[in-house]
Protein backbone atom coordinates (compact mmCIF):
# COMPACT_ATOMS: atom_id res chain seq x y z
CA UNK A 1 0.00 0.00 0.00
CA UNK A 2 2.48 2.59 -1.18
CA UNK A 3 3.11 4.71 -4.24
CA UNK A 4 6.03 2.56 -5.44
CA UNK A 5 4.62 -0.72 -4.02
CA UNK A 6 7.48 -1.18 -1.56
CA UNK A 7 7.95 -0.40 2.13
CA UNK A 8 10.65 -0.69 4.76
CA UNK A 9 10.04 -3.04 7.69
CA UNK A 10 9.45 0.01 9.90
CA UNK A 11 6.83 1.31 7.45
CA UNK A 12 5.12 -2.09 7.49
CA UNK A 13 4.99 -1.92 11.31
CA UNK A 14 3.63 1.63 11.14
CA UNK A 15 0.94 0.65 8.62
CA UNK A 16 -0.08 -2.33 10.74
CA UNK A 17 -0.34 -0.27 13.95
CA UNK A 18 -2.15 2.55 12.12
CA UNK A 19 -4.84 0.33 10.58
CA UNK A 20 -5.17 -2.42 13.20
CA UNK A 21 -5.48 -0.99 16.74
CA UNK A 22 -4.83 -4.41 18.30
CA UNK A 23 -1.15 -4.13 17.33
CA UNK A 24 -0.70 -0.78 19.09
CA UNK A 25 -0.74 -2.51 22.47
CA UNK A 26 0.09 -6.12 21.51
CA UNK A 27 3.33 -7.69 22.76
CA UNK A 28 6.21 -6.97 20.38
CA UNK A 29 6.42 -10.61 19.19
CA UNK A 30 4.20 -9.87 16.18
CA UNK A 31 7.10 -7.93 14.65
CA UNK A 32 9.23 -11.11 14.61
CA UNK A 33 6.43 -12.83 12.69
CA UNK A 34 6.39 -10.01 10.12
CA UNK A 35 10.17 -10.22 9.63
CA UNK A 36 10.05 -14.02 9.41
CA UNK A 37 7.34 -13.91 6.73
CA UNK A 38 9.19 -11.28 4.73
CA UNK A 39 12.38 -13.35 4.74
CA UNK A 40 10.99 -16.84 4.23
CA UNK A 41 7.80 -16.44 2.20
CA UNK A 42 8.06 -16.58 -1.58
CA UNK A 43 5.33 -13.91 -1.67
CA UNK A 44 7.81 -11.17 -0.70
CA UNK A 45 11.12 -9.96 -2.07
CA UNK A 46 13.75 -7.48 -0.99
CA UNK A 47 14.36 -4.78 -3.53
CA UNK A 48 17.87 -3.60 -4.33
CA UNK A 49 16.94 -0.12 -3.13
CA UNK A 50 17.86 1.31 0.24
CA UNK A 51 16.20 4.14 2.11
CA UNK A 52 18.18 6.39 4.45
CA UNK A 53 16.52 6.81 7.80
CA UNK A 54 17.42 8.93 10.80
CA UNK A 55 21.07 8.59 11.71
CA UNK A 56 21.90 7.57 8.11
CA UNK A 57 20.86 3.98 8.84
CA UNK A 58 19.79 2.33 5.61
CA UNK A 59 16.80 0.03 5.34
CA UNK A 60 15.88 -2.34 2.56
CA UNK A 61 12.56 -2.02 0.81
CA UNK A 62 10.22 -5.01 0.61
CA UNK A 63 7.46 -5.69 -1.89
CA UNK A 64 5.05 -8.40 -2.95
CA UNK A 65 6.28 -10.63 -5.75
CA UNK A 66 4.06 -11.00 -8.81
CA UNK A 67 2.99 -14.41 -7.50
CA UNK A 68 2.47 -12.98 -4.00
CA UNK A 69 0.21 -10.23 -5.37
CA UNK A 70 -1.79 -12.79 -7.36
CA UNK A 71 -2.21 -15.05 -4.30
CA UNK A 72 -3.21 -12.11 -2.11
CA UNK A 73 -5.87 -10.99 -4.61
CA UNK A 74 -7.21 -14.53 -5.01
CA UNK A 75 -7.40 -15.10 -1.26
CA UNK A 76 -9.01 -11.72 -0.63
CA UNK A 77 -11.65 -12.34 -3.30
CA UNK A 78 -12.33 -15.84 -1.92
CA UNK A 79 -13.10 -14.56 1.58
CA UNK A 80 -16.74 -14.94 2.57
CA UNK A 81 -18.54 -11.60 2.86
CA UNK A 82 -18.89 -11.92 6.65
CA UNK A 83 -15.10 -12.41 6.97
CA UNK A 84 -14.46 -9.27 4.90
CA UNK A 85 -16.77 -7.42 7.27
CA UNK A 86 -14.81 -8.71 10.27
CA UNK A 87 -11.53 -7.53 8.75
CA UNK A 88 -12.98 -4.05 8.19
CA UNK A 89 -14.39 -4.02 11.73
CA UNK A 90 -10.92 -4.76 13.13
CA UNK A 91 -9.41 -1.89 11.16
CA UNK A 92 -9.21 1.64 12.45
CA UNK A 93 -8.88 3.40 9.08
CA UNK A 94 -9.61 1.01 6.21
CA UNK A 95 -8.49 2.34 2.85
CA UNK A 96 -6.40 5.12 4.39
CA UNK A 97 -3.03 6.38 3.14
CA UNK A 98 0.14 4.31 3.15
CA UNK A 99 2.75 4.99 5.86
CA UNK A 100 4.76 7.27 3.56
CA UNK A 101 1.66 9.23 2.62
CA UNK A 102 0.46 9.70 6.20
CA UNK A 103 0.93 13.34 7.10
CA UNK A 104 -0.09 15.23 10.19
CA UNK A 105 -3.30 17.18 9.83
CA UNK A 106 -2.62 20.82 8.84
CA UNK A 107 -3.64 23.51 11.31
CA UNK A 108 -7.09 24.98 10.74
CA UNK A 109 -7.23 28.22 8.75
CA UNK A 110 -7.48 31.46 10.72
CA UNK A 111 -11.01 32.82 11.20
CA UNK A 112 -12.26 35.31 8.64
CA UNK A 113 -12.40 38.88 9.87
CA UNK A 114 -15.63 40.85 9.72
CA UNK A 115 -14.47 44.30 8.61
CA UNK A 116 -16.91 47.13 9.28
CA UNK A 117 -19.81 44.85 10.23
CA UNK A 118 -20.53 44.14 6.54
CA UNK A 119 -20.43 40.40 7.08
CA UNK A 120 -18.16 37.94 5.46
Amino acid sequence: SSVDSSLTVQEIYKFTRHHFPFFRTAPEGWKNTVRHNLCFSSSFEKTTDFVCLEGNRKSRLWKLTTEGRRKFQEEAQALPEDMVGLVYQSMDKPGGPSPREQKPFPPPPPPLLDVGGAGV
